[in-house]
């Protein structure tokens, strides 16, 4: 269900609004709001093969598919504090700030309840040495997976090929310790 379908009405007012793309207007009160995308993150965890971490959803949307660990900022968060929240939660690992690097940024669409929202990750990676991992939260199970290996047929999101193929772009021509 597309937003057009959702927001009919002002939440000023309560007359009818009028939806052009990502701006809410209403004629009544002249309310304005524009749609911003939710922004969420996603960490590329890797080990000394340089293999990549990937989860197995345990919900929808796409439960029992793979993904980056990651997920949505909270109110209050900046992008850092949200990925070691979310990879925390996930994985029961602690990841320092200084150990992450930037690998892209990507859109997608998220479906849930029913409403598509349209989404803006910010994706990190950081080499992972000598850590337990233990799945938790959202998480059914994780996997490492070499370049060769990734199943790309059954990856929750459209943007995680595209990202997953600039981390090992970026990895195989960069040195990182």
């Amino acid at each position: 269900m597309q937003y057009k379908d959702k927001f009919k009405f002002c939440p000023e007012c309560g007359e009818k609004a009028g939806l052009k793309g990502r701006l809410i207007r209403c004629a009544s009160c002249n309310f304005t709001y524009y749609i911003p995308p939710s922004v969420c993150n996603a960490l590329m965890l890797y080990n000394d093969k340089n293999e990549i971490l990937l989860i197995e959803r345990k919900l929808d949307p796409f439960a029992g598919w793979y993904d980056t660990a990651g997920g949505f900022v909270e109110f209050g968060e900046n992008i850092e504090e949200s990925i070691q929240r979310e990879i925390q939660e996930e994985l029961s690992i602690k990841i320092n700030i200084e150990d992450m690097w930037y690998v892209g940024s990507c859109t997608d669409v998220y479906e849930y309840e029913g409403l598509h929202y349209n989404t803006l990750g910010i994706v990190f990676a950081s080499k992972v040495e000598n850590v337990k991992i233990e799945a938790h939260d959202d998480v059914k199970s994780y996997k490492f997976f070499s370049k060769d290996e990734i199943p790309y047929d059954k990856l929750a999101f459209t943007s995680g090929r595209k990202t997953i193929l600039d981390f090992f772009q970026i990895l195989e021509s960069h040195k990182f310790d």
